[in-house]
């Protein structure tokens, strides 16, 4: 088991998620205002609520599950050539991926199931 590798979000998209993380501290704000509560203790909750919840500017890429072999073992970024058996191979799949070892997580080698922590 791996982990893929991220992607980049489109810039619409970050913004997009940005100016509704804004909008909901706006809502807090103002919802402090109408209940006459203390204004520092309500820029406090929305720069808390910010601050816990920041925005990422891309993708994290799933867990996935490779049955195959390595089939480099020579890297230098530490991404390795391996051959998924799950790919069904046609005229331009060739089953091969690309995987960071260093994302892998689980390891099942004959009936051994290894995890690391």
């Amino acid at each position: 088991m791996f982990q893929k590798q991220d992607k980049a979000k489109i810039k619409k998209q970050y913004e997009a998620e940005r100016e509704a993380q804004r909008q909901e501290a706006i809502a807090l704000i103002d919802k402090a205002k109408k209940a006459k509560k203390s204004m520092a203790t309500a820029y406090k909750e929305a720069l808390e609520h910010i601050q816990n919840n920041p925005i990422k500017d891309f993708i994290e890429g799933e867990d996935r599950v490779l049955r195959g072999y390595k089939m480099q073992f020579v890297s230098r970024d530490g991404k390795y050539r391996c051959m998924d058996m799950d790919v069904v191979r046609g005229p331009k799949e060739t089953g091969e991926r690309l995987v960071n070892i260093n994302t892998i997580s689980q390891l099942v080698y004959n009936g051994v199931k290894y995890v690391v922590e």
